[in-house]
Formats: C-alpha cells, sequence, structure tokens
C-alpha cells in the first residue's frame, strides 16, 4: 500500500503543491545548520480559475520534515522566489 500523495493549497487559494502532478516537485537542502525547500507548485488562479491550464511556480523557504505540509504551506504563503535556473 502506498502514501498518500501531499496537496497543499496556499491560504489565498491561488497556489497548490500537488506532489502526484507532473509539475509539481520538491528538493531538500541543508545550508548553514537549517534545512530549506525548494518547491515547484501550480498557479491554479483565484478559485481555481486556471485549474485546466495552470502556471507553474516557483518558491523557497525552511523545511522541516516533522511538519511537511505547514512548512510547503508557509513556503507558497510567505517564501521567496526564484528564477527558473539553466542546467
Amino acid at each position: 500500500m502506498s502514501a498518500e500523495k501531499l496537496k497543499v493549497l496556499n491560504d489565498s487559494g491561488n497556489l497548490l503543491f500537488d506532489e502526484s502532478h507532473p509539475m509539481c516537485w520538491l528538493r531538500i537542502c541543508e545550508a548553514q545548520g537549517e534545512k530549506y525547500a525548494f518547491l515547484v507548485a501550480m498557479d491554479i488562479g483565484i478559485n481555481g480559475a486556471y485549474l485546466n491550464d495552470p502556471s507553474e511556480k516557483r518558491y523557497w523557504g525552511k523545511f522541516t520534515y516533522e511538519n511537511q505540509e505547514n512548512s510547503i504551506r508557509e513556503i507558497l504563503n510567505t517564501g521567496g522566489e526564484w528564477p527558473q535556473l539553466k542546467s
């Protein structure tokens, strides 16, 4: 039996992180004794107006494994934006 995939909506209701959606992903790194998450979420518009055609949004912020859902919600609410990085 697999674990349920994480879905997190920000407080404004326009950003959705859905672990099962191919557009969304999350990377955790540690620096200076803190954990940070860099994530890609979907901008679904207010009340899901763009749910069928979401745009990609990138945010980062502090992260804890103990409260992943709240960490992701806080990143979506108040995290820093980061540009698309070239490989």
